[in-house]
């Protein structure tokens, strides 16, 4: 892969963040279940085993742009805003919110899937210290795409009726890419 051509997402079948494995505080930090480290690192071998098995690591860049099935897909870290802390840090590693559809870790939330507008989180601390099954975010991309479609066709019947935000304007604001359907 060179940085000229986007991550090719379609020969992924899972996506996971934030393992900490061997962290001392992670259990603390994060709220995890695990008395030690040594207990947290062995579940979540036990977890991962059957998919590294055969795989190779891989090591990517701080922020993964690419496509799935025709729709471009961001992977970082960390997500576009927000921190545990409650105050923002690590800005300049951050991708800017463009709209695009963007799966994260970072935060040890225990809640997991969809937040925001295009964001997912992916991190083990809200999956059971397991991959996320790209399945999952096939589903959540099928919703952005028809929730993008029903915004358009909205802005564009809005714009047709007479003076109104420039069409372009709009969706930008929206982060909806006319250009798609």
């Amino acid at each position: 892969m060179t940085s000229d051509e986007p991550f090719n997402f379609d020969s992924v079948n899972f996506v996971t963040s934030d393992h900490h494995c061997g962290h001392a505080r992670i259990s603390e930090l994060a709220g995890r279940p695990f008395a030690s480290v040594d207990e947290m690192n062995a579940v979540m071998i036990e977890r991962f085993r059957p998919l590294y098995e055969d795989a190779g690591w891989t090591v990517l860049p701080e922020i993964l742009d690419g496509i799935h099935h025709g729709t471009r897909l961001l992977a970082c870290h960390y997500p576009y805003a927000g921190d545990t802390t409650g105050a923002e840090r690590h800005s300049s590693h951050r991708p800017g919110n463009t709209g695009i559809p963007l799966i994260h870790g970072h935060t040890h939330e225990h809640e997991f899937g969809p937040h925001g507008s295009h964001e997912f989180h992916i991190g083990v601390d809200a999956f059971g210290f397991a991959p996320v099954e790209f399945e999952l975010i096939d589903a959540w991309l099928e919703d952005l795409r028809r929730e993008e479609e029903a915004i358009a066709k909205l802005i564009r019947r809005r714009s047709a009726v007479g003076d109104s935000t420039p069409l372009d304007e709009l969706a930008h604001r929206l982060g909806v890419n006319l250009d798609q359907g």
